[in-house]
């Protein structure tokens, strides 16, 4: 700005001449070769979209349930690719600049999603029979069972008998005292 104000320069094509006369001596004053030649910059990789880069991440670990903790809420995670499990996995939340929160493991990125505050009960539905075959079963081989002993059948009163296996052991009697 100072260049510019001793130029006495008011104008951006005099800015652009002036810009070009001192550039090379301000280099010439201040430059300072790498001690490194080689550019230290990498290419970007295919299929990675900014936002993944520009975020907030922090490290989770996933709960049993494929669920993670953040601000006191629970997000969940989708299924993953191949039916695995995500319980007790790290993973890395991204917390991108337009506010959306995504998990990433390895190089996978997953969009979370606020968890359901209860998990649904499953009941059997109520489903109409299956109606009986119009051909009848082909026969199989018939099962024969041993007939029960004496000493596994439960008397009438629903007591084992003598030689039930849990008559086997001494009864254990409390102390006196």
């Amino acid at each position: 700005m100072s260049e510019l104000r001793r130029a006495k320069v008011d104008s951006l094509e005099g800015a652009n001449e002036l810009f070009a006369w001192y550039l090379p001596r301000h280099n010439q004053r201040f430059a300072i070769a790498a001690a490194d030649p080689e550019p230290a910059w990498r290419p970007w990789p295919d299929g990675l979209p900014p936002e993944a880069v520009l975020c907030f991440e922090y490290g989770r670990r996933v709960a049993p349930d494929a669920t993670v903790s953040w601000d006191g809420r629970s997000l969940a995670l989708p299924r993953r690719p191949g039916g695995g499990s995500w319980a007790r996995r790290q993973v890395v939340v991204q917390e991108r600049l337009d506010g959306s929160l995504w998990a990433r493991d390895g190089q996978d990125l997953y969009r979370l999603i606020e968890a359901p505050p209860t998990a649904p009960v499953l009941r059997a539905r109520k489903l109409p029979r299956v109606p009986e075959l119009a051909s009848p079963p082909e026969p199989r081989e018939p099962v024969i069972e041993p007939a029960p002993s004496a000493a596994t059948t439960p008397r009438s009163g629903g007591r084992p008998g003598e030689g039930h296996p849990w008559r086997r052991y001494p009864a254990v009697r409390p102390r006196p005292g």
